[in-house]
């Protein structure tokens, strides 16, 4: 574990990756994804994007963050981006806190409804591939998208990588480690 968070500045040292600060940038880096049937290369690229965030869940994993990489793992796998409401009190899986209303991702996983953006966020970016392909199948193969789908994609994974840099910042600042360190 110490290995992790001594390796872990130089994966999360950068703060949003640029690409997604502006929404030309990613239209272009979009644009380029679905006219190369969905297969791209580089830094400013959606494959290069996902794989980030794969490296970061998998730092989470090695940090001892189960519960937030079981929570990501279980709203990837999750099949379509409909989320069942449930009503009735269970424990957050993000958090650890009781809830009335949770979104129900699978039998083991309730994430309470404040974290539905997220959750949402997470699906989305986790099946650009499989929806584009989809999209492009519908339109009899069109090889375009346009700057408001673009956005979607764009706002989903900015919402992921701010979340991410979030969550790391609150595991290594020090009252999170004195506060573990007490136990």
């Amino acid at each position: 574990m110490a290995e992790a968070r001594d390796s872990a500045p130089a994966l999360m040292s950068s703060q949003l990756p640029a690409v997604l600060a502006s929404r030309d940038a990613f239209f272009r880096v979009m644009t380029k994804f679905v006219e190369n049937e969905c297969q791209d290369e580089g830094e400013d690229s959606i494959s290069f994007l996902l794989a980030q965030i794969k490296q970061v869940v998998n730092l989470f994993h090695d940090m001892g963050l189960e519960s937030l990489v079981g929570v990501y793992t279980a709203v990837t796998e999750h099949a379509s981006t409909t989320f069942e409401l449930h009503s009735g009190w269970k424990i957050c899986s993000i958090s650890g806190i009781p809830c009335r209303k949770t979104l129900y991702i699978n039998d083991n996983t309730f994430v309470s409804t404040r974290y539905e953006k997220w959750v949402r966020c997470v699906w989305l970016a986790a099946h650009v591939h499989m929806l584009e392909r989809s999209r492009r199948h519908e339109r009899y193969s069109a090889k375009r998208i346009d700057a408001v789908e673009a956005e979607v994609y764009r706002l989903a994974l900015k919402t992921v990588f701010e979340s991410f840099l979030q969550a790391y910042a609150t595991v290594r600042s020090d009252r999170f480690s004195r506060m573990f360190r007490r136990r």
